[in-house]
């Protein structure tokens, strides 16, 4: 059932803006003034993307967070019969139809709505989501993009969340993101992304300054740091799992009270560090941050050791009352810390972009 769910939904988003129309326009004839039309574009790909089954459970976390602030800001579960309805009917408008496709479709659309339906309640209320222009584009490193973007409304974020984020070029695919920055007050993110499938593909060598994306809702990636606690850190990174706890570091330099801060970067080699000019500003700036690159496959590790554990200088650690804290995030390249205190607090998962 759900390849076949899968291949008519593929079918259909072939011709995406007649989708859209005649969707909007389903909904229009039922319940008018329900939906806006500007929306009903990137509202249609979530919603037949999360019915059609054809995401993994991160991306499917993703859709839920924001159909889910969709459904609470336009009051739309009190028509979801309306939204299952139309969307049936724009599937059956763009491929042959059967009695048997036509009975997967609407048993899809019911369990999507209720699905949907589930999400709303827990969901905030705010925007489901934030266009946004891509200003910079930076390719960083082999198969690693640097990309700054400018939402047309303030996201608001805090540091260690990550944000569902979609391009046009792969409607209704929603990635969750961490920005690598603390808030700034021009309100622009940076988002670090590995070339790995679709999505994260399309971000790394088709997205261009200029182009549009969508950023979804923050969530949290059990990362966030806790402004009360004066604990020192001990930060781990792997990859562009770096981009979060980069983030972190940008909120303890601007808290009033300093905590010391070690940040393990953890690659293969030297030339796969590929945020290291940010880094090394950051560690100028600042006394109380250490950054200890940890490389698995150095050439310049001793005899045995390349390709084994990763290589770096030893990391002094100076922990106040409160204990150390310690965050890790992106490929288990880094051995746990033994003097943690604390079991660390690791990010969801990433899924396959």
């Amino acid at each position: 059932m759900t390849a076949a769910l899968a291949s008519s939904w593929t079918l259909t988003m072939r011709y995406a803006r007649q989708a859209a129309n005649h969707f909007w326009y389903a909904v229009e004839d039922r319940s008018p003034g329900l939906l806006p039309e500007r929306m009903a574009g990137v509202f249609l790909a979530a919603l037949g993307r999360l019915a059609s089954g054809g995401d993994d459970p991160a991306g499917r976390a993703a859709l839920l967070a924001v159909l889910g602030r969709a459904y609470r800001q336009h009051r739309l579960l009190p028509h979801q019969r309306t939204i299952e309805a139309a969307l049936t009917a724009t599937v059956a408008r763009h491929l042959p139809w059967t009695p048997e496709l036509a009975a997967m479709w609407d048993r899809a659309a019911g369990q999507a709505s209720a699905a949907v339906a589930g999400a709303a309640e827990r969901a905030g209320d705010g925007p489901a989501w934030w266009p946004a222009e891509v200003i910079e584009h930076h390719r960083a490193g082999e198969g690693v993009a640097i990309l700054t973007v400018r939402p047309w409304r303030r996201l608001p974020f805090q540091p260690g969340q990550a944000v569902p984020v979609s391009t046009e070029r792969w409607p209704g695919r929603w990635r969750w993101y961490s920005p690598a920055n603390a808030p700034r007050p021009d309100g622009t993110l940076e988002f670090h992304v590995r070339a790995v499938a679709a999505v994260s593909r399309a971000l790394v060598h088709a997205v261009r300054p200029g182009d549009l994306l969508w950023l979804g809702p923050p969530g949290d990636a059990g990362l966030r740091l806790d402004p009360t606690c004066g604990a020192d850190l001990l930060l781990a990174a792997g990859g562009t799992g770096l981009a979060p706890l980069r983030a972190l570091v940008e909120q303890v330099a601007a808290a009033p009270a300093r905590r010391r801060v070690t940040l393990i970067v953890g690659a293969r080699t030297f030339t796969d560090l590929y945020d290291a000019i940010s880094l090394d500003r950051l560690q100028r700036a600042h006394d109380w941050l250490t950054i200890v690159p940890a490389l698995s496959h150095d050439v310049s590790a001793p005899p045995g050791g390349a390709g084994r554990r990763p290589h770096a200088r030893p990391v002094p650690l100076h922990a106040r009352t409160g204990g150390l804290r310690v965050r890790s995030v992106g490929h288990a390249c880094l051995g746990r810390p033994p003097a943690a205190r604390r079991r660390p607090a690791r990010r969801p998962a990433p899924p396959r972009p």
